[in-house]
């Protein structure tokens, strides 16, 4: 595993980033930009930000990503017909999210969403966390907020123009 690092920056600008399959874990911010897909062999663990950009590919945070923790707030950028996902074990607090297609982001507690913009469908399960925004919410698709027993608080300067699902058990 790749420990005690502080700061990082990748970039390939024509290849594809693919984090070791072994535990990378950061005391301070990440910042990965690909000309390829972005994706990971094991957990990230991020005490500071974290931003990941790539031109039309996918970013996959998900597949390996069932341990990851991102502690600071992450952005996420990519375009044309590529999905995001991102999966975090505890709280995720998302920054500026630009995706091209799909986003699903999967929390193990609290989810934030900063200013996000997704042309294609969004999905957000925080498994039991409350879900929130800071910032509007953009959706060409179908939207599907998904909460557990905790509670769902989305402000009116969002634009959701497919159909919206929102399912939570409690608060």
């Amino acid at each position: 595993s790749l420990t005690n690092l502080r700061n990082l920056t990748v970039q390939f600008d024509n290849a594809a980033i693919t984090f070791p399959g072994s535990v990378l874990s950061l005391s301070g911010n990440l910042s990965a930009t690909a000309g390829g897909a972005i994706s990971q062999g094991a957990a990230l663990s991020v005490a500071g930000t974290a931003s990941f950009s790539t031109g039309a590919f996918a970013i996959d945070l998900t597949t390996n990503g069932a341990s990851n923790n991102f502690v600071g707030a992450v952005s996420l950028s990519n375009s044309g017909a590529n999905a995001v996902t991102i999966t975090d074990s505890n709280a995720l607090t998302l920054g500026t999210v630009s995706v091209g297609q799909n986003f699903t982001a999967n929390s193990t507690g609290a989810l934030s969403f900063g200013s996000t913009t997704v042309p294609g469908n969004l999905v957000a399960n925080s498994n039991g966390g409350a879900i929130s925004q800071s910032a509007a919410i953009s959706v060409t698709g179908t939207s599907s907020f998904t909460a557990g027993s905790a509670s769902i608080t989305l402000g009116s300067s969002n634009s959701f123009t497919g159909a919206v699902s929102l399912s939570n058990s409690g608060a």
